[in-house]
């Protein structure tokens, strides 16, 4: 907002305001995410798709959610996770297992 107030380019300016409405629809998109429990868990499940740009997404999402400030962000990520023990399986197996089978965009997005 400083930089467009005091530039006359037209560029900078709607660059700077553009910057700024993604960083609110950003915060805005979090803080619904974190404000609907049971939209964490749908995002999780979304990590058992078949199509690898929305594992990617949605791993992308999780880890952001992680290490968002929010401390109940990390809560219902681990919520989620925990629900895979209904269908016998381990918390954070689905998650594992979709890093394991060689995609490197998904395992550079597990290690940031």
């Amino acid at each position: 907002v400083v930089v467009a107030a005091e530039t006359q380019s037209r560029d900078i300016q709607n660059s700077a305001m553009e910057s700024l409405k993604q960083a609110i629809n950003y915060l805005s998109g979090m803080n619904a995410l974190i404000a609907k429990p049971i939209l964490i868990k749908k995002l999780y499940q979304l990590c058992q798709s078949s199509v690898a740009s929305v594992v990617r997404s949605s791993l992308e999402l999780l880890l952001i959610l992680c290490i968002k400030s929010e401390p109940l962000a990390y809560k219902y990520v681990s919520q989620a996770a925990d629900s895979e023990k209904e269908l016998g399986r381990n918390p954070y197996q689905l998650i594992i297992e979709r890093m394991a089978i060689g995609d490197v965009e998904i395992q550079l997005n597990g290690l940031t």
